[in-house]
């Protein structure tokens, strides 16, 4: 929102184009890294597990095992059931396909979006209908000032108007310019198509030119990871931005969290992951 900015577009395109100029220079002498390769989590879901005993993270605690961070560093969380990484990893990927999409809540969720989407729509054409004919409007009277001007009809007052109707028609276009675009529509098959694009992205993770891309895109699906101790194993609970999922089904480039509702934890599924 071009309102909200603390920086003019010149100096940030400029800072941008000197912040690439040193990146590439620091790759070529080989005395530096990416940022975003130096910020790398250095496992797939690293940041995002939670102990589901005392809140706290869960981390690598062995070469092969997560826990509880709070249980093992502090002792003061009862939870000290482990559970393997790449189990958990698989268990999270085909959790994320199969268990946050289910397709009859899915179908209906689609239904409600598109009638709201409808309703939305309208408002707006109604709206840029009204702005279309107060254009027009404007530039009537417009006209009528000019011809009376041509007429020798002269003054203050109509040359203020004249001021007035310029403005505002300057207004009323600049609105019509910068109308929202069409909202995106889903696909009726959004549970399919979704959990084809999952499998895709399981796939990229282990292809060495499309994993890091491909890790990013999973970790913005995932809002949290809880490992709760039940029966003596850990049981996954898993949720999921409904933001994020809904912009990798529709093929947007970014998923991943918005401001407002899609912000919170929407969909969630439960595993139950062996140690």
């Amino acid at each position: 929102m071009p309102d909200l900015r603390i920086i003019e577009e010149a100096l940030w395109q400029e800072v941008k184009q000197r912040q690439g100029a040193i990146r590439k220079t620091l790759m070529h002498d080989g005395r530096g890294v990416r940022s975003e390769r130096a910020r790398r989590p250095p496992h797939l879901f690293s940041g995002l597990l939670r102990c589901g005993t005392c809140g706290g993270g869960f981390s690598m605690i062995s070469a092969t095992h997560y826990g509880c961070s709070q249980a093992r560093n502090r002792g003061t969380c009862t939870n000290r059931l482990t559970i393997r990484r790449d189990r958990l990893e698989t268990q999270v990927l085909d959790g994320l396909k199969s268990h946050l999409m289910q397709p009859a809540l899915v179908a209906e969720f689609v239904d409600e979006y598109h009638r709201a989407l409808d309703d939305l729509v309208r408002d707006r054409n109604a709206e840029r209908q009204r702005l279309i004919k107060e254009q027009e409007t404007v530039g009537r009277e417009i006209g009528k000032i000019i011809d009376a001007v041509k007429q020798g009809l002269f003054s203050p007052s109509l040359q203020q108007a004249l001021i007035d109707f310029e403005q505002r028609k300057a207004a009323v276009s600049g609105e019509l310019v910068q109308s929202a675009p069409p909202p995106l529509r889903l696909h009726p098959n959004l549970s399919a198509v979704y959990r084809t694009k999952v499998e895709n992205l399981r796939e990229a993770l282990n292809a060495e030119d499309t994993r890091a891309e491909a890790a990013q895109i999973l970790r913005r699906l995932i809002s949290a990871i809880r490992l709760v101790p039940e029966d003596g194993q850990l049981r996954i609970h898993l949720c999921g931005y409904l933001a994020g999922i809904l912009a990798l089904a529709a093929g947007t480039k970014k998923p991943g969290p918005v401001s407002g509702a899609g912000s919170v934890p929407a969909l969630q599924g439960t595993l139950v992951a062996g140690a």
